[in-house]
């Protein structure tokens, strides 16, 4: 799981340098086309005074005929245009503050992944909720259950059979195994509890189990669990055929 939240904040952080990249060359980008849009501009208008001036000095040159007196015309210099005239003012590209928010996204991101790589693991000590008062969250490895079976003599039924710690898995010390009797129509009749038989169950080691409960009425079926001294349920997987009478959980 660490490594993995390692890998996803790594690949969080390639993200973000990558981006800051892109939009750094997207910045710049923008910016040489918009000095181009103004120096043609520019260009533009200066050329356009510069026709004006000219066609305004060809008009004030009269022709004259032979023999015709032609009186004197004032001709007014032309009126220059201001090269501004035709410049466009230069808004500020967007890019900056977009640029700025996606850096700040990234950063969250960033930082949301590193708290999950360093936080301590406390999934592995909470509990779930009870389910109808009988059974909590697991917080181990779960077991393997391999056999169970049941005998009743006259008032009391016991429970029995064979479970295991998988390999590979954590040690689990001075687990017991827990039995709950329900009668026909679902009622809780009696419930009983009693210590594994191998106090220390290192990975792949098996252990036996035989819990005694004494009950009057008729009984239905019997659910079975694990729990640790600290009364936290150990979760298992049931690896038998179930048998008609009993539930595991």
């Amino acid at each position: 799981m660490n490594n993995l939240l390692i890998a996803v904040t790594m690949i969080s952080v390639a993200v973000s340098l990558a981006i800051g990249v892109v939009l750094a060359r997207v910045v710049r980008a923008e910016r040489r086309r918009s000095e181009a849009r103004v120096a043609a501009l520019r260009e533009m208008a200066g050329l356009a005074a510069r026709e004006d001036s000219e066609a305004a000095v060809e008009d004030s040159v009269l022709p004259t005929d032979v023999g015709v007196p032609v009186p004197s015309i004032h001709v007014e210099s032309p009126v220059a245009v201001p090269s501004s005239l035709f410049m466009v003012a230069e808004s500020s590209s967007p890019w900056p503050r977009r640029a700025g928010i996606a850096a700040l996204l990234a950063c969250a991101f960033f930082v949301a992944a590193a708290a999950a790589t360093w936080a301590p693991a406390a999934a592995d000590g909470a509990q779930a909720p009870e389910e109808s008062g009988l059974a909590a969250g697991a917080t181990a490895a779960p077991l393997d259950l391999l056999s169970l079976h049941h005998t009743r003599l006259s008032d009391e039924l016991t429970v029995s059979g064979v479970v295991r710690n998988p390999l590979g898995r954590a040690s689990l010390a001075d687990l017991s195994a827990t039995v709950y009797l329900f009668s026909p129509d679902g009622t809780l009749l009696a419930s009983g509890r009693a210590p594994l038989e191998t106090p220390v169950l290192r990975g792949g080691d098996r252990s036996p189990f035989a819990v005694s409960v004494a009950v009057r009425g008729s009984v239905s079926r019997y659910r079975i669990g694990f729990r640790a001294p600290d009364g936290r349920v150990i979760a298992h997987v049931d690896r038998r055929a179930a048998g008609p009478l009993a539930r595991s959980d």
